[in-house]
């Protein structure tokens, strides 16, 4: 039996896709627009949070192009239905879920003793959300049939 994409699953993909392109994007303000550099990096720690660990412009630069390029792959084996790229993303939103939840319960509880941290609550909260609506809509058993899981 032969499925097509359905529209959660080109969403889904088009999402990892847009985050694959807005990487390097940033990456190349960060490395060429010094007045831009604080904000592209801020983006780019919003997106890939080990960046926060490096302090050297141009590992952050190759550090953003290889989760580009990770996150293409991942967007392009969710086009194609492939399982491999089904599980990377659940654990990758997992993930980020978790990280998102715990750092917005941090900002909200313990704003005032804290530093700044390099996510807004705002943006936590989004990201729980949009995390949280692609994982549910990953273990419906049409999508699941979909990526050749049987029940």
């Amino acid at each position: 039996m032969t499925y097509h994409r359905s529209l959660g699953v080109k969403l889904i993909a088009g999402y990892f896709c847009l985050k694959a392109a807005m990487l390097p994007i940033a990456a190349a303000i960060a490395y060429t627009i010094p007045e831009l550099k604080p904000v592209a990096n801020d983006f780019i720690a919003r997106l890939v949070p080990i960046s926060l660990k490096l302090h050297v412009g141009s590992v952050i630069v190759i550090c953003a192009s290889l989760f580009s390029l990770l996150r293409l792959a991942v967007g392009l084996g969710i086009w194609f239905l492939e399982r491999w790229a089904r599980t990377i993303i659940i654990l990758d939103l997992s993930w980020a879920f978790c990280r998102a939840a715990v750092g917005l319960a941090i900002s909200i509880s313990f704003d005032h003793k804290l530093p700044p941290l390099p996510s807004s609550p705002l943006y936590l909260a989004m990201d729980i959300v949009i995390s949280g609506f692609i994982l549910v809509y990953l273990f419906d058993p049409d999508v699941r049939r979909a990526f050749g899981i049987r029940e």
